[in-house]
């Protein structure tokens, strides 16, 4: 199998800053794609993301964004009037959409007015037209859609783009109706199309989704229980935005910048694994160190960092996995207020065949 990209995950102080961080990753994907290919394709969601785009109506995105060159979709939309305030295209308008100048064609929203089925089915039959005449590029060996940003609002157990089938199920659907509380219909994109993306980003914020967000971070539930965890472009790359709030119950417990990946010979994957934390102070000198191992056991690992009271300070890493024979690694660095700082780090390995 082959390895998953590690996500990147962005951490911000608060909501604000979330939104504002949003705006900027979308600019500049946005003009990264035009300046490739000529045009960019973004998928919507609901939840509070409409609210956070109005940060793209100001300036300097309003005037140096090429909004002619932008196509518009969308995720998830209630089957409600065009005009209801639960329409995820009418807060999507209200909040962007009448403050930018996006071509009125270029803007495709899910069919109102009309049963969930056939709004569904429409917008699948869209979509299939836009990938046909190539507006839309499609996944290599593959017709399924490969927009270029697909943006997912994290919901309250692990929930995104309202619905995410099975990974063996309804492999050639693109769009699904679904039921939400068991009589609200909501029309959806299926994973399978969520996963050709060129770029998905993740919004987590709120204390509501931090147990969700802790879930996801570490893998612990059944995927049917936590639906997030299958969101993985397959040739893609995956953002979390998450701000303080919704990372605060694996902020408590768990240490780490980046994602780590560990995998197994049945291709698990697992990531910010779970650190046992402790600090002590002494001789003015204040120590961080822990140790943590993945749920299946196949990573174990430490790791330390240590400040002193004239600016200097250290930290360490190792880790030791027993899959396909082993593999290790272990680093050190050092830094003063002088010209003393250094750092060094070993790593070994060994695969199949004995290397």
């Amino acid at each position: 199998m082959a390895k998953k990209n590690v996500p990147d995950i962005r951490l911000f102080d608060s909501s604000e800053e979330l939104s504002s961080g949003l705006a900027d990753y979308i600019n500049e994907i946005s003009e990264s794609c035009i300046n490739e290919k000529g045009s960019f394709s973004l998928v919507l969601s609901g939840g509070d993301l409409p609210k956070r785009l109005e940060k793209l109506t100001n300036s300097p995105y309003l005037k140096t964004v090429e909004w002619r060159k932008w196509y518009v979709f969308w995720a998830e939309e209630n089957v409600v009037p065009k005009r209801h305030p639960d329409s995820i295209y009418w807060q999507t308008k209200e909040y962007f959409l009448s403050k930018v100048p996006i071509l009125p064609d270029h803007i495709l929203p899910v069919s109102h007015g009309v049963p969930g089925e056939s709004a569904a089915n429409c917008y699948e039959s869209s979509i299939r037209q836009l990938v046909k005449n190539r507006t839309v590029p499609a996944l290599p060996l593959s017709d399924c859609p490969r927009f270029d940003l697909i943006l997912l609002n994290l919901g309250v157990n692990g929930y995104v783009a309202s619905y995410v089938v099975p990974e063996d199920e309804e492999e050639s659907k693109w769009v699904s109706c679904v039921s939400i509380d068991g009589y609200k219909e909501r029309v959806t994109t299926t994973l399978p199309v969520i996963n050709a993306a060129a770029h998905v980003a993740i919004v987590a914020s709120g204390n509501e989704v931090a147990p969700s967000f802790l879930d996801a971070m570490m893998g612990q539930k059944p995927k049917g229980n936590n639906p997030v965890q299958m969101v993985w472009p397959k040739d893609g790359k995956l953002v979390w935005l998450v701000d303080k709030i919704a990372a605060s119950l694996f902020l408590k417990g768990h240490i780490s910048a980046t994602a780590a990946v560990s995998s197994s010979t049945k291709g698990k994957f697992r990531n910010n694994l779970g650190d046992q934390v402790r600090s002590t102070q002494d001789g003015g000198w204040e120590y961080h160190f822990g140790s943590g191992s993945a749920p299946e056991g196949s990573w174990t690992y430490d790791w330390g960092t240590g400040s002193g009271p004239d600016g200097s300070n250290f930290g360490y890493g190792s880790g030791y996995g027993g899959t396909l024979g082993g593999c290790g690694c272990f680093g050190f660095g050092y830094g003063g207020r002088g010209p003393g700082s250094y750092g060094f780090g070993y790593a070994f390995g060994e695969g199949d065949d004995g290397v």
